[in-house]
This record gives structure tokens, C-alpha cells and sequence, in this order.
């Protein structure tokens, strides 16, 4: 079983076809060694977890969620299947139906209740919602939460995959977790925003108010800073050096997710956030212009061909746009 099928089956990625072979392979593997071997780093890679032992503990849960036990008889097995769309409210859930395998086929279906619920942005538009605890997420395009709705009451800790501005309520003795990949935004009450998308060479955290801690374990070392209002800190992934700064009347903004803050980025990745944003193809036809790093910041619902353009001024460089879905910049 390849690896990246295991996890996009985790992350909901997986079609029909996909997931019924990756259940298969399950319930024929459930005492095979290779079965852990391959779903540890999968886990590990997804970023929740911080070290090998917890991943494999991780691992454990899992298999415990799928009850998919060691020397249990394979007809007495559950399967718990994999998030699944429900594209009208943007909320994927691990839902959890599960069958009894029987040597004449399956049983009738037992229905469980969803322990996961995943909350996507999907197309252009960012999705609004509300944690248990009446904390508000706003979710940017091309991105996704993920939390255990089980435990959330106990430990409000919340996996990000993407970028989301979080306002976060206060609750005494019960801190609130944002887990990335390679880093983790630890919060009591409080508005911010978190950067992670795969694709981007910088993680960045952007603090309106209240206090944040961040730890991070990019690079050869791990690292803790505390961040106050109107602090900008970013990360650079492959390194794991840590630049912040104070942005004057940041810790003022009202916004409740709309915001674009560039930290000294690249226009190479503000380019590729403003694709995800609003849908639109952008070709950067004048190279020298990717690597360019600006500050800048947009909260006034500015399109994409003006933040462009204000983060090219001074330059020779023309932002046009052949037609309604592209814009290059020569």
C-alpha cells in the first residue's frame, strides 16, 4: 500500500474506489507489521504529533478507532470509514459507519457517532464557523481544521492544514492548541492569524491581540517565543530561523479573517495565496520580480491585481489582465 493513499484516505482525498481498497488492505493487514511500518510516518508527516513514540501511539488510537483489533476474528471487525464531503455546511467528518464483514458478504450498516469533524474552505470562498466553545474560525481557501469533537471539551486543540484567522474564546485552566505541521500555537483567548500551507517556504503567525506562546521544530532545532499584540513572526521552514516584528496599529485591526499580512514575502508566495484566495491564475513573467520580498499589509478587500501592484510599485514591472481569470505580471 503506498503511503500517500494512506494519508489521503486519512484526509478525506481518497475516491470511493480508493477508500474501499485502502479499507481492504486493512482488514487483510490488521496482523501484519508492514501495517504499522507504513501508518506511523504517515501520521507523523500530518503533523499532530511531535516524535516518533507519539506517533506510534497515535497509530494505536487509530486502529483502536477503526477497532481493528490484533487476532480478532476478521468477521468481527469494524470498519470506521474515512472523512467523507458534506459540501453544504464545509464540514468533513470521520464518518464512522461501520459494517460487519462476514464470509457471505456484509451485514446491515450500525451508524456511530462522528468523533472527527474536519471544517474546509472549498473553491474561493473562506468558511465561517464556530468551535464548541464558541471560538470563531474563519478558513481560508485551499484550506482545513480538523478536531476530535470527543475530547475538544476537555483539551481545545485543533490540527490546521492551510492558513485561518482564529478568535479564540477565554476559558479559565483550558488552554487552546493550534497544531501545524512542524509547529504548534498555544493560546488562552485571543485573535490571530496562522499561515501553514505545504507549498509556502515561511510559517507565519500574526497576533491582533490577547498573547500567544509558538514552538516550532523546523529545521535542525526547536524553538519557543512568545508573541503580544501587533507582532508578525515567521518562520522559515527549511532552516528554522525565526524573524518577528512589531507592526504599528496591527494590534487595532478589527478584521475577522480578511486581512493579508506580508511579512518580507516573496511576491512568489503572495501570488500563489492570492490564487487560492480568489481562483485566479496569476503567471509571473518577469522572474527577477518572484523572489522580491515585501511588508505589506491589505484590509480593505483589495483585489488581487491592486495588491499586485502596490507590491511591485517601483518597479518596471506591469500587472494586466488578458481575461477574467488571469493575471500576469511582466
Amino acid at each position: 500500500m503506498n503511503p500517500n493513499t494512506i494519508e489521503n484516505y486519512l484526509l478525506g482525498k481518497c475516491s470511493a474506489e480508493e477508500s474501499r481498497e485502502v479499507e481492504r488492505w486493512f482488514v487483510e493487514n490488521i496482523d501484519n507489521p508492514e501495517l504499522e511500518e507504513l501508518c506511523t510516518p504517515v501520521i507523523g508527516r500530518m503533523g499532530a504529533y511531535s516524535d516518533d513514540s507519539a506517533a506510534r501511539e497515535a497509530f494505536e488510537h487509530l486502529r483502536r478507532r477503526l477497532a481493528l483489533n490484533p487476532g480478532e476474528p476478521r468477521r468481527r471487525r469494524l470498519f470506521r470509514i474515512g472523512f467523507k464531503a458534506a459540501a453544504a455546511a464545509l464540514v468533513l467528518g470521520v464518518c464512522v459507519t461501520a459494517a460487519y464483514l462476514s464470509g457471505r458478504g456484509m451485514a446491515e450498516p450500525e451508524i456511530y457517532s462522528p468523533d472527527f469533524v474536519e471544517i474546509a474552505a472549498i473553491g474561493t470562498g473562506s468558511s465561517h464557523t464556530l468551535l464548541p466553545d464558541s471560538s470563531e474560525v474563519v478558513v481560508h481557501p485551499g484550506s482545513r481544521i480538523i478536531y476530535d469533537r470527543t475530547s475538544f471539551g476537555g483539551h481545545r486543540q485543533v490540527m490546521l492544514f492551510g492558513d485561518a484567522y482564529f478568535a479564540v474564546r477565554k476559558g479559565a485552566d483550558m488552554p487552546f492548541e493550534v497544531k501545524c505541521h512542524g509547529a504548534s500555537v498555544h493560546v488562552m483567548g485571543t485573535r490571530f492569524d496562522v499561515s501553514s500551507h505545504d507549498d509556502d517556504s515561511e510559517f507565519t503567525v500574526a497576533l491582533y491581540d490577547g498573547k500567544v506562546s509558538l514552538s516550532t521544530e523546523m529545521g535542525p532545532g526547536r524553538d519557543t517565543i512568545t508573541l503580544s499584540p501587533g507582532e508578525i513572526v515567521k518562520v522559515d521552514k527549511a532552516t528554522g530561523a525565526l524573524s518577528t516584528m512589531h507592526v504599528p496599529d496591527l494590534d487595532n485591526n478589527e478584521d475577522n479573517g480578511g486581512t493579508h499580512v506580508f511579512f518580507e514575502r516573496r511576491i512568489a508566495d503572495i501570488a500563489t495565496e492570492l490564487e487560492r484566495r480568489t481562483g485566479k491564475h496569476i503567471i509571473i513573467r518577469n522572474p527577477a520580480i518572484s523572489s522580491r520580498r515585501v511588508l505589506a499589509i491589505f484590509s480593505n478587500n483589495e483585489s488581487p491585481e491592486e495588491i499586485l501592484r502596490a507590491v511591485t510599485a517601483g518597479t518596471s514591472v506591469v500587472v494586466a489582465q488578458p481575461d477574467s481569470l488571469t493575471i500576469e505580471v511582466r
